[in-house]
């Protein structure tokens, strides 16, 4: 399954006016046109925002783990899924 992971983080001074809402559309949409078939995002547990904003573009939770030592929620995006 061919995929990729998209992080993202937005200072302080720039939250709340949908740059990270807009700049994870635009990758998705690019990677979409590459043939990437899924999309992956690691979000630190406890990141509520995080998770709202990556759940209202379409990816889904797909288990809690452990990544690079950081406790966090595993969510993807599939095309068209």
């Amino acid at each position: 399954d061919e995929g990729t992971e998209i992080s993202l983080g937005i200072g302080p001074g720039f939250r709340r006016k949908g740059y990270g809402s807009g700049a994870i559309r635009a990758a998705c949409a690019l990677l979409e046109k590459e043939g990437i078939k899924r999309v992956v995002a690691y979000i630190r547990l406890g990141n509520e925002i995080s998770v709202r904003t990556f759940g209202g573009l379409g990816f889904k939770l797909v288990r809690e783990r452990v990544f690079s030592k950081v406790e966090c929620l595993e969510m993807d995006r599939i095309p068209g899924g």
